[in-house]
């Protein structure tokens, strides 16, 4: 099996991977507040960490 192409833009649905950031970006704080409830402060921190260098580079030109 082959994997695809890095440059691949869509997949069969139709979805880019531009549509995949946008999704991580509204639901990673969520999943952040859901591992700091579950104790897990650390994982918690570094999704929050994650989810805002993720804004940072959509509010890039």
């Amino acid at each position: 099996m082959t994997p695809e192409p890095q440059t691949k833009l869509r997949d069969p649905q139709g979805h880019t991977r531009s549509d995949a950031v946008l999704y991580l970006v509204a639901i990673l704080p969520e999943l952040a507040e859901i591992a700091k409830m579950a104790g897990i402060e650390d994982l918690g921190q570094q999704i929050d960490q994650a989810a805002n260098l993720a804004r940072q580079a959509l509010s890039r030109p």
